[in-house]
């Protein structure tokens, strides 16, 4: 169980640091000034990230359901993120901070974990499917 919710962790890494870096790339001026200065706020933004999706049991991923049911806390976790997020970006006055990078590292985040979590539902309903179909004729090359 823990061993899964580590991938889980490790992925979600994965995904929004391959988000910043398309936001950063997508923004207009050099890649090597754009990336150090986002740096530090990027890693307050990914430490917020894990700790909310923790403490919101957004890895807490339902084997059994439907895809509305999966989607379910990885949304609300990403709606509470982008509320927190707001908030602290009026509260400590991040007016210089670009909101491209801030909103377009959280939008491709989002976007990344949606399109994660549909390929494992659905590789995981295609296995199942597979292993139903083989039963069924294994079961039939059986009968006489």
């Amino acid at each position: 169980m823990y061993k899964r919710k580590l991938i889980f962790v490790i992925f979600d890494i994965l995904i929004v640091c391959l988000a910043f870096l398309i936001a950063a790339w997508y923004k207009p001026g050099t890649k090597a000034n754009v990336i150090p200065a986002y740096w530090d706020e990027f890693l307050i933004f990914l430490l917020s990230w894990i700790l909310i999706s923790i403490f919101s049991r957004k890895y807490n991923f339902k084997k059994e359901g439907n895809v509305i049911q999966s989607l379910k806390p990885i949304l609300a976790s990403n709606f509470i993120i982008l509320a927190i997020v707001a908030i602290l970006m009026m509260a400590i006055h991040f007016s210089q901070y670009s909101r491209l990078i801030v909103f377009g590292t959280y939008g491709l985040a989002v976007f990344f974990e949606i399109i994660a979590t549909l390929l494992v539902i659905y590789h995981k309903k295609i296995t199942i499917d597979a292993d139903v179909i083989d039963k069924n004729i294994e079961y039939l090359s059986k009968q006489p």
